[in-house]
């Protein structure tokens, strides 16, 4: 009788892993960590993984978007469109006159998307699969951010004075409630081959096909948001039309990264300590300069040249 062959539960993590939306077939699917609720975790953030110095690579994501229940990384982090954003920052221009609206607040929240944070961790209950890679929503990460800008801790992922982290996460409905606390100590990493092994997470990031993107936007059943208003984004013309004035070009966007803006509820670090210069995400597109009727799209592409251009100047810097 032949002998069986022995299950290697990694390999079969490669073949059936759970399907991650926005991390791409670089980072295997037994090398994802997503945190349980409700139980307390242990964990090291590691040092940063390329010589840019950033322990956390900035996202702004979508989950289950339009009839598709599409979910997928913004465009924009590719230098490209993403007509969800574009419409986004228009409607945020108007958003206190109408949200009062049921038809606006309904088209309002079809397009909103939110922000992940990825670092390389170690798990210390899961210490032999090395190095993974983890998604952290903005409540945890501001609250990692206070830490290492706090100075009290020191600079938590350094391999040879680092500290451990202890996480809870509760949640109320689909609300979570993370509690995120340091180790009373400093130490050094268990394994430094671990520094070795970190995942690139530059290369990491899944890349939505742009025709799913434009097909899921252009298939939603608009209630408020039409061409006449000024708010719907055509993809094949040359630039976003203004038809009724209601919502006009203006020479800033002032809105934040991720609306609307969510108050923290991590504990027991202040989240206003928290300075938004301080992380891995790309610097901020500097505000249009011009005031250009109807420029939208000019400014867009402005906005994508300077994505490609700061991501280029990575590369040469790598």
């Amino acid at each position: 009788m032949a002998m069986a062959h022995k299950f290697n539960p990694d390999e079969q993590a490669k073949l059936s892993g759970f399907f991650d939306y926005y991390i791409n077939s670089t980072i295997p699917p037994n090398k994802i960590w997503r945190p349980v609720d409700n139980v307390t975790h242990s964990f090291r953030i590691l040092p940063p993984w390329s010589a840019r110095g950033a322990t956390a690579l900035q996202v702004f994501r979508y989950y289950q978007r339009g009839l598709q229940q599409l979910s997928f990384v913004s465009p924009t982090f590719f230098g490209e469109e993403d007509p969800f954003l574009a419409t986004k920052k228009l409607m945020w221009r108007i958003y206190k006159d109408e949200k009062s609206n049921k038809d606006f607040m309904w088209d309002y929240n079809q397009i909103g998307g939110s922000d992940l944070f990825y670092y390389n961790v170690i798990v210390n209950s899961e210490k032999e699969k090395g190095p993974q890679v983890w998604g952290a929503i903005k409540d945890i990460h501001v609250v990692i951010a206070a830490m290492i800008q706090g100075g009290e801790y020191g600079l938590i992922f350094d391999e040879e004075e680092g500290r451990n982290l202890t996480m809870m996460i509760t949640r109320q409905g689909l609300k979570p409630t993370p509690v995120v606390l340091p180790a009373g100590h400093a130490s050094k990493l268990e394994n430094l081959e671990w520094c070795s092994q970190l995942h690139d997470l530059d290369k990491a990031i899944r890349k939505p096909n742009v025709d799913d993107v434009w097909a899921c936007y252009e298939t939603i059943p608009w209630k408020y948001i039409s061409v006449g208003n000024g708010l719907l984004q055509m993809r094949e013309a040359p630039q976003t039309v203004f038809g009724l004035t209601k919502v006009q070009p203006q020479m800033k966007d002032d809105i934040p990264t991720s609306w609307p803006a969510a108050d923290t509820t991590a504990t027991p670090f202040d989240p206003t300590a928290y300075k938004k210069e301080s992380t891995a995400a790309l610097p901020s597109p500097v505000p249009p300069q011009t005031t250009d009727s109807a420029s939208r799209f000019e400014e867009t592409k402005r906005i994508q040249a300077e994505l490609r251009a700061a991501r280029e100047a990575e590369k040469l810097n790598k």
